[in-house]
Protein backbone atom coordinates (compact mmCIF):
# COMPACT_ATOMS: atom_id res chain seq x y z
CA UNK A 1 0.00 0.00 0.00
CA UNK A 2 1.74 3.22 -1.17
CA UNK A 3 1.17 6.12 1.84
CA UNK A 4 2.68 9.50 0.94
CA UNK A 5 5.87 9.79 3.33
CA UNK A 6 4.75 13.63 3.83
CA UNK A 7 1.75 12.21 6.43
CA UNK A 8 4.45 9.41 7.21
CA UNK A 9 6.11 12.43 8.29
CA UNK A 10 2.68 14.12 9.57
CA UNK A 11 2.00 11.20 12.05
CA UNK A 12 5.75 10.79 13.12
CA UNK A 13 6.04 14.26 13.93
CA UNK A 14 3.67 14.96 16.47
CA UNK A 15 0.95 15.54 13.51
CA UNK A 16 2.38 18.90 12.49
CA UNK A 17 0.65 20.55 9.60
CA UNK A 18 1.78 19.83 6.02
CA UNK A 19 2.67 23.18 5.86
CA UNK A 20 4.76 23.57 8.49
CA UNK A 21 6.60 19.62 7.23
CA UNK A 22 7.34 21.36 3.96
CA UNK A 23 8.99 24.57 5.87
CA UNK A 24 11.54 22.30 7.65
CA UNK A 25 11.45 20.68 4.55
CA UNK A 26 13.04 23.45 2.43
CA UNK A 27 15.28 24.68 5.20
CA UNK A 28 17.16 21.14 4.33
CA UNK A 29 16.36 19.75 7.93
CA UNK A 30 16.95 15.75 7.59
CA UNK A 31 13.22 14.58 8.27
CA UNK A 32 14.41 10.70 8.21
CA UNK A 33 12.65 9.69 4.96
CA UNK A 34 14.84 9.79 1.91
CA UNK A 35 13.77 11.29 -1.75
CA UNK A 36 10.93 13.39 -0.62
CA UNK A 37 10.17 15.82 -3.65
CA UNK A 38 7.91 18.75 -4.01
CA UNK A 39 4.79 16.79 -5.48
CA UNK A 40 4.66 14.99 -2.03
CA UNK A 41 3.04 18.01 -0.77
CA UNK A 42 0.54 18.67 -3.21
CA UNK A 43 -2.62 17.02 -1.00
CA UNK A 44 -5.75 18.74 -0.82
CA UNK A 45 -6.34 21.64 1.44
CA UNK A 46 -7.50 21.13 4.76
CA UNK A 47 -6.60 17.22 4.98
CA UNK A 48 -6.46 15.93 8.34
CA UNK A 49 -6.03 12.51 9.47
CA UNK A 50 -8.93 11.29 11.88
CA UNK A 51 -7.12 12.06 15.18
CA UNK A 52 -6.67 15.56 14.37
CA UNK A 53 -10.15 16.13 12.83
CA UNK A 54 -11.26 15.21 16.70
CA UNK A 55 -8.55 17.34 18.57
CA UNK A 56 -9.62 20.35 16.29
CA UNK A 57 -13.12 20.62 17.34
CA UNK A 58 -12.16 20.73 21.07
CA UNK A 59 -12.00 24.13 22.51
CA UNK A 60 -8.60 25.98 22.48
CA UNK A 61 -6.51 28.49 24.68
CA UNK A 62 -7.21 31.82 23.12
CA UNK A 63 -4.38 33.74 21.64
CA UNK A 64 -2.41 36.71 23.44
CA UNK A 65 -1.16 39.71 22.49
CA UNK A 66 1.42 39.98 25.64
CA UNK A 67 4.53 41.57 25.09
CA UNK A 68 7.96 39.77 26.52
CA UNK A 69 10.62 41.46 24.45
CA UNK A 70 11.51 43.84 27.38
CA UNK A 71 13.04 40.86 29.34
CA UNK A 72 16.61 39.21 28.90
CA UNK A 73 16.65 35.84 28.37
CA UNK A 74 15.13 33.83 31.30
CA UNK A 75 14.39 37.11 33.38
CA UNK A 76 10.55 36.21 33.60
CA UNK A 77 9.57 32.99 33.43
CA UNK A 78 6.49 31.08 34.22
CA UNK A 79 5.54 27.59 35.67
CA UNK A 80 2.43 25.43 35.43
CA UNK A 81 1.76 21.69 35.55
CA UNK A 82 0.00 18.88 33.74
CA UNK A 83 -2.15 15.73 35.09
CA UNK A 84 -2.87 13.36 36.81
CA UNK A 85 -1.99 11.08 34.21
CA UNK A 86 -4.32 8.25 34.06
CA UNK A 87 -1.77 5.50 34.29
CA UNK A 88 2.23 5.95 35.64
CA UNK A 89 4.90 6.58 33.29
CA UNK A 90 7.56 4.06 32.37
CA UNK A 91 9.73 5.91 35.42
CA UNK A 92 6.49 6.03 37.81
CA UNK A 93 5.08 9.54 37.78
CA UNK A 94 2.31 11.06 36.80
CA UNK A 95 2.62 14.79 36.31
CA UNK A 96 4.43 16.93 33.90
CA UNK A 97 5.78 20.22 35.00
CA UNK A 98 6.99 23.52 32.90
CA UNK A 99 9.07 26.63 33.09
CA UNK A 100 9.14 28.40 30.46
CA UNK A 101 11.11 31.74 29.40
CA UNK A 102 8.89 34.16 28.66
CA UNK A 103 11.42 36.24 26.51
CA UNK A 104 12.72 33.13 24.59
CA UNK A 105 9.67 30.40 24.68
CA UNK A 106 12.37 28.15 26.10
CA UNK A 107 10.70 25.42 27.89
CA UNK A 108 12.54 23.77 30.65
CA UNK A 109 10.37 20.05 31.41
CA UNK A 110 10.20 18.27 34.53
CA UNK A 111 8.18 15.05 36.02
CA UNK A 112 7.31 14.16 39.42
CA UNK A 113 5.07 11.28 41.08
CA UNK A 114 3.37 13.67 43.25
CA UNK A 115 1.70 17.52 43.20
CA UNK A 116 2.35 19.29 45.91
CA UNK A 117 4.70 21.96 47.56
CA UNK A 118 7.54 19.95 48.09
CA UNK A 119 7.83 18.68 44.57
CA UNK A 120 7.34 22.43 43.49
CA UNK A 121 10.26 23.31 45.77
CA UNK A 122 13.11 20.82 44.76
CA UNK A 123 11.58 21.43 40.62
CA UNK A 124 12.35 25.27 41.56
CA UNK A 125 15.74 24.69 42.73
CA UNK A 126 16.67 22.05 40.31
CA UNK A 127 15.78 25.06 37.39
CA UNK A 128 17.48 27.26 39.50
CA UNK A 129 21.14 24.94 39.51
CA UNK A 130 20.00 24.34 36.07
CA UNK A 131 20.05 27.97 34.84
CA UNK A 132 23.55 28.75 36.84
CA UNK A 133 24.89 26.44 35.40
CA UNK A 134 23.87 27.66 32.03
CA UNK A 135 25.06 31.19 32.89
CA UNK A 136 28.49 30.35 32.99
CA UNK A 137 28.66 28.78 29.62
CA UNK A 138 25.94 32.06 27.84
CA UNK A 139 26.90 34.94 29.02
CA UNK A 140 23.57 36.38 28.13
CA UNK A 141 21.38 34.24 29.90
CA UNK A 142 20.19 37.09 32.96
CA UNK A 143 19.18 35.48 36.65
CA UNK A 144 16.09 34.66 36.92
CA UNK A 145 14.04 37.59 38.86
CA UNK A 146 10.33 36.87 38.08
CA UNK A 147 8.01 33.79 38.35
CA UNK A 148 4.45 33.89 37.09
CA UNK A 149 2.42 30.61 38.45
CA UNK A 150 -1.40 30.24 39.00
CA UNK A 151 -3.35 30.22 42.72
CA UNK A 152 -2.59 26.65 42.85
CA UNK A 153 -1.79 25.43 46.86
CA UNK A 154 1.77 23.80 45.36
CA UNK A 155 3.09 27.23 44.07
CA UNK A 156 1.34 29.55 47.32
CA UNK A 157 2.80 28.26 49.80
CA UNK A 158 5.84 29.29 52.65
CA UNK A 159 8.19 27.05 51.33
CA UNK A 160 8.14 28.61 47.97
CA UNK A 161 7.75 32.11 48.92
CA UNK A 162 11.19 31.93 51.60
CA UNK A 163 13.06 30.03 48.35
CA UNK A 164 11.80 32.85 45.78
CA UNK A 165 12.92 35.67 48.69
CA UNK A 166 16.03 33.80 48.94
CA UNK A 167 16.56 34.04 45.01
CA UNK A 168 15.62 37.33 44.82
CA UNK A 169 12.56 36.04 43.10
CA UNK A 170 9.45 38.19 43.02
CA UNK A 171 6.64 35.84 42.69
CA UNK A 172 3.44 36.80 40.76
CA UNK A 173 -0.20 34.73 40.57
CA UNK A 174 -2.78 35.02 37.55
CA UNK A 175 -6.40 35.47 39.09
CA UNK A 176 -8.53 32.50 39.33
CA UNK A 177 -9.81 30.93 36.00
CA UNK A 178 -7.90 33.56 34.24
CA UNK A 179 -5.93 31.26 32.12
CA UNK A 180 -4.99 33.37 29.19
CA UNK A 181 -2.68 35.26 31.86
CA UNK A 182 -0.40 32.29 31.52
CA UNK A 183 -1.71 31.71 27.72
CA UNK A 184 2.13 30.79 26.84
CA UNK A 185 2.40 27.79 28.72
CA UNK A 186 -0.86 26.78 28.53
CA UNK A 187 -0.77 26.73 24.85
CA UNK A 188 2.53 24.70 24.88
CA UNK A 189 0.95 22.17 27.20
CA UNK A 190 -2.49 22.38 24.42
CA UNK A 191 0.48 21.52 21.88
CA UNK A 192 2.09 18.99 23.94
CA UNK A 193 -0.80 17.07 24.70
CA UNK A 194 -2.20 17.03 20.84
CA UNK A 195 0.93 15.77 19.52
CA UNK A 196 1.11 12.78 22.63
CA UNK A 197 -2.48 11.96 22.21
CA UNK A 198 -2.43 11.69 18.24
CA UNK A 199 0.54 9.54 18.34
CA UNK A 200 -0.81 7.45 20.57
CA UNK A 201 -4.10 7.38 18.24
CA UNK A 202 -2.33 6.13 15.52
CA UNK A 203 -0.13 3.75 17.01
CA UNK A 204 -1.96 1.08 16.91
Amino acid sequence: IYVNPVMKLHCRYMHFSTPYIKQLWLKGVDLGIPNIKERHFNMPDGYFCKSCKVRLSLQRVPETHQDFSMYKPFEYVTMDGSGCMPIKSLHGNYYIWTIMCLSTRWVDIFFSVNKDQSTIFVILKEYLTLIKTRRGQLKSLAVTRKLLTDLGGEFVNLSVKQLCEAEGISHTTGATRMHHSQAHIERFFETLWKGINRQMFTAF
